[in-house]
């Protein structure tokens, strides 16, 4: 059996003409990935977060570790500026138990699909804006220079579900109203009408606290940091970012992060030049959120 050839003639009138296969012809199949496509998935299926960059602090020398009086890392060592609104999905929040002789070590891991418009990095901090989590932690009150006795908590609350000062060992704790709390980012205040315990240097004022707060987490590994590609365009090849893959932890599962309280600390916010204007998330560029 004899394979007809492919026509590569053209017949006008009584002449053949060679005709010459278009590029398109002789160009090999191939499937490209659609960046449209993945943002748009991220962008549908994402939750609402605002992100924070991390920069390392410089009070940290060769000769000393970080300073805990510092008011720009709080002695962490870590700085977060350009706070931001974006939209990432997280998934795969689970448990990781590590067995140890003397306890018990659990942290909260989540997996985190963000744009690479984003340009996240290690130690950069996310906030899951419209979900709750339960905190509960000891508050160390101080006295200002009005009176008031102030604290400072591990995260911005939404909503206290109790507060109870310590009295003595003997004695029950005292549990203080919520009209008589007033909170300001992460710093909370006891109202003047609050009757308290006996203070004095070796008997300062401490309560406990438990209350709603919106989940943090610390990006502490890249699975895909960058992910380019290209793809063909019907001209040639454009160069494409596709979304990225991290992982992340809870602050109060990451040394010292609870150190890094609002209102406190100096805010290093500066112009990003290179922050998208807009995208198919939310409005892109607004560090002072």
């Amino acid at each position: 059996m004899t394979i007809p050839k492919p026509n590569t003639t053209n017949i006008q009138g009584d002449n053949l003409l060679p005709q010459t296969p278009s590029s398109q012809m002789i160009t090999p199949p191939r499937v490209d990935f659609d960046k449209n496509r993945f943002d748009t998935l991220v962008a549908q299926k994402g939750v609402d977060v605002a992100v924070e960059k991390a920069l390392q602090c410089p009070c940290k020398t060769q000769k000393i570790n970080n300073l805990s009086t510092c008011k720009n890392c709080g002695g962490t060592g870590w700085i977060y500026v350009n706070r931001r609104l974006s939209r990432f999905v997280l998934q795969s929040m689970d448990f990781q138990n590590k067995e140890e002789v003397w306890s018990r070590l659990v942290h909260g891991v989540v997996k985190i699909t963000a744009p690479a418009e984003e340009k996240l990095s290690f130690m950069d901090r996310i906030t899951r804006l419209n979900s709750n989590s339960i905190f509960s932690q000891v508050v160390q009150f101080e006295q200002d220079r009005n009176g008031i006795y102030y604290g400072f908590l591990s995260y911005e609350p939404k909503d206290i579900e109790y507060l109870g000062l310590f009295i003595t060992a003997d004695d029950k704790l005292q549990q203080v109203n919520s009209s008589d709390i007033k909170i300001t980012n992460s710093r909370i205040e006891l109202a003047p009408t609050v009757e308290l315990p006996y203070i004095d240097d070796n008997n300062p004022l401490t309560a406990t606290i438990r209350y709603v707060h919106a989940p943090v987490f610390y990006v502490f590994e890249h699975n895909r940091e960058v992910v380019d590609n290209y793809r063909w365009n019907g001209k040639g090849e454009t160069l494409q970012y596709l979304p990225t893959l991290a992982l992340a932890r809870r602050a109060h599962d990451v040394d010292d992060m609870t150190n890094l309280k609002q209102g406190r600390l100096h805010d290093n916010s500066y112009d990003d030049s290179s922050c998208v204007p807009t995208n198919i998330f939310k409005p892109a560029c607004n560090p002072q959120m």
